[in-house]
């Protein structure tokens, strides 16, 4: 999603945020691009004319373990951000954007903000590309990464019940489980698992990243009594797991 902000008081907030944040630039043609990546999981947006947020339609390497603590600075996870189908597309738009905002009759200053979640992958990749793009271009270009050297923010994925104290185990995209209404999951392996045994009538799909993950989840479900992490007697059927029930005839 890019959001196009236009207040009063922005053109002041953006030269306030400038002075105190650019550092020494390069002489280039025309007015300065400030470029700042972020992480919505730590505060608001900054002030900005054009806003992207990179949250909901691309994956996120944090739910790769291998990636999770590594940031843009390592080219793993700039080769894996880059490769997002439809990542290069929103750096070229981006790119188009600035430049027609620059090409305005009353061109100004501009101020872009790329957010994330944590803002160490993403954000701050899609960033640093648009800056490389733009300062190609002959633009004077200032990129500040606002969270980048912030810790990992420690998330469970979207398969873990508020109410299952276990961590995950594997990405965070192995697998999607549906209800028998549609509504769906996706997380790891193991919350994959538990939240299968504990819905009656629901599938699961293996992640485009996960291959055999379906079935790995499917056939550990059938040993998972259903709502494991909550206490108390397991005297009908419907309380034990499916191995269980087969055991006991």
């Amino acid at each position: 999603m890019i959001t196009v902000c236009r207040t009063r008081t922005l053109r002041a907030d953006l030269a306030a945020a400038e002075e105190a944040t650019a550092p020494e630039r390069s002489p280039a043609m025309g007015h300065p691009v400030t470029i700042t990546s972020f992480g919505f999981l730590h505060s608001p947006p900054p002030a900005a004319h054009l806003v992207a947020d990179l949250r909901t339609h691309f994956r996120d390497p944090h739910v790769s373990p291998e990636l999770r603590h590594l940031t843009a600075h390592d080219q793993a996870v700039r080769d894996a951000v880059l490769s997002t189908p439809g990542i290069p597309a929103v750096v070229n738009a981006l790119a188009a954007t600035v430049a027609g905002y620059l090409a305005g009759p009353s061109a100004g200053p501009v101020a872009v903000a790329v957010g994330c979640a944590g803002g160490r992958h993403r954000a701050a990749t899609v960033s640093a590309e648009l800056a490389d793009r733009l300062t190609t271009a002959g633009h004077q270009v200032v990129l500040v990464h606002r969270d980048l050297h912030r810790a990992v923010v420690e998330r469970r994925c979207a398969a873990a019940h508020p109410e299952d104290p276990t961590g995950c185990i594997g990405p965070h995209d192995a697998v999607t489980v549906l209800d028998r209404h549609g509504a769906r999951a996706t997380g790891c392996e193991h919350h994959g698992a538990r939240l299968l045994a504990s819905l009656d009538g629901a599938r699961v799909v293996s992640g485009p990243h996960a291959p055999g993950a379906a079935l790995r989840v499917h056939r550990a479900a059938g040993t998972i009594r259903p709502f494991p992490w909550a206490d108390g007697p397991r005297t009908e059927p419907s309380q034990r797991s499916h191995a269980e029930n087969r055991t006991r005839g």
